[in-house]
């Protein structure tokens, strides 16, 4: 190992969060800190925690290090979720005061007692000699693929065959396009997929939901919609705080949950032939299907440009009733900007496309109290704004599924528009922007927008 960074393993009590965590703005103490990683990343922690409780910390993702003005205790510069997540378990005291909803509380104060029974007191870190050491396997970890030298993320096929035959997966992809748009895209991404398995591998819970499991492959005898609304049913039930391992472990414990959840599924219409359900919808759109059918009737409408070969962040065709004389030219920039000659300048104005859509609505709706209450003891922070917005925008009536979706892209630590990079575009020297990701990510975000500036 290269001298500059050596093995160290201390006790959770002996690191210190970093206060300078670029995923809030700076804070003052350690409190504040632990606070402020509540905050951003809310169920995420939780799900962290659980993941942490029952496989342990990631020996491929070590937590790094530094020793501060010579201080003989650890300040951690990489991993700070992980370190959060293991204070609040490890001294459950501090789940009471911390900044989360009540169930999420309670569920962390289960995993707690569970994370106090294996007393994982300790924690393998990687020590590097200063900060500066630190910061180039920083960037690295959280700017993307840097051309190759950063992560690069699996494209589906790779998911694909690393999962190999995987009938939870499948039949979360399946509901994931099959319900796209009446389901709730956060559920899908939180639930534990895991329980879903147990319950798949299970005989008489199959048979009640008119499944059949074929050499791994999910199967259904009955209709497609039908299926996939049961499925949701109980990918719904298995996300709720209150529902564990404990309640699927055993055959006994299955038997249990299905007479509980029976009288939520839905009889469906009986197939001629079992069907394969796969997570790339084949159910909906094989050559035969009516529903394939009725698409090649009706589809006389052709497609919108591919994201791929677009040069501009906001297509020509998407139009926002804009009318406040800043943002409107500021849109309409961003509609006729190179952004592969400009990626740079349409990320900074993309960003201030955002804060200033948000600061008008919040004016607009007199939202200043609820944005206050958002964030706290703590100065208004764009991440705050946008929670604020997100929550005015589902209490009148916006569509949950698209909102949630713009909501992750602003503050998942991969997305080239989340607040996080966009702020290092401005403020970090050595940060690139993505082109082709921002453009991707505008068509997540881009019913945000639409919805926030219909209600202007």
């Amino acid at each position: 190992m290269d001298p500059k960074y050596t093995e160290v393993i201390t006790p959770i009590e002996s690191i210190d969060l970093y206060v300078a965590n670029p995923r809030f703005d700076p804070v003052e103490d350690q409190r504040s800190a632990l606070h402020a990683v509540c905050i951003d990343q809310g169920s995420k922690l939780i799900q962290l925690a659980e993941d942490i409780v029952h496989s342990g910390l990631s020996p491929i993702d070590i937590p790094m290090v530094v020793q501060i003005d010579g201080h003989s205790r650890y300040t951690v510069v990489e991993g700070n979720r992980r370190v959060a997540a293991l204070k609040l378990l490890a001294q459950p005291t501090r789940i009471d005061e911390a900044p989360l909803a009540e169930p999420l509380k309670k569920r962390l104060k289960r995993l707690a007692e569970a994370f106090k029974v294996k007393h994982q007191d300790e924690v393998k870190c990687v020590l590097a000699a200063s900060v500066e050491d630190a910061k180039h396997w920083i960037q690295l970890r959280h700017t993307g693929e840097n051309k190759g030298a950063g992560v690069v993320s699996w494209d589906g096929a790779s998911t694909a065959r690393f999962r190999g035959n995987s009938p939870g997966y499948d039949a979360l992809e399946f509901v994931r396009i099959k319900l796209a748009g009446a389901c709730d895209a956060e559920v899908l991404d939180r639930f534990p997929v895991t329980n879903l398995e147990r319950l798949l591998g299970d005989p008489a819970f199959r048979k009640s939901m008119g499944l059949e499991l074929k050499g791994g492959q999910l199967t259904s005898t009955i209709d497609p919609q039908t299926t996939a609304k049961n499925l949701y049913v109980v990918m719904q039930d298995l996300q709720q705080p209150d529902v564990t391992v404990g309640h699927v472990y055993t055959k006994d414990d299955r038997k249990a949950y299905l007479a509980k959840i029976k009288p939520q599924l839905t009889s469906g219409t009986p197939t001629k032939e079992s069907w394969k359900i796969e997570g790339r919808g084949n159910a909906e759109s094989s050559p035969n299907s009516p529903a394939s059918t009725a698409k090649s009737a009706s589809g006389k409408k052709g497609s919108l440009p591919s994201s791929k070969t677009r040069n501009h962040l906001i297509p020509r065709a998407t139009t926002f009733p804009v009318d406040a004389t800043k943002a409107n030219d500021i849109y309409r920039e961003l509609r006729k900007l190179d952004i592969r000659l400009y990626p740079f300048s349409v990320a900074v104005m993309a960003r201030v496309f955002l804060e200033i859509s948000l600061d008008l609505f919040i004016q607009k709706h007199k939202l200043k109290g609820a944005l206050a209450a958002v964030a706290g003891k703590q100065d208004p922070t764009l991440r705050h704004k946008v929670e604020c917005v997100r929550t005015d925008l589902l209490a009148k009536g916006a569509e949950k599924t698209v909102i949630n979706s713009a909501f992750t892209k602003f503050t998942s630590t991969d997305s080239p528009f989340s607040i996080g990079q966009l702020h290092m575009v401005v403020h970090n020297a050595h940060f690139h922007p993505d082109a082709v990701g921002l453009i991707r990510a505008w068509d997540s975000c881009e019913g945000f927008f639409l919805a926030l500036w219909d209600r202007m």
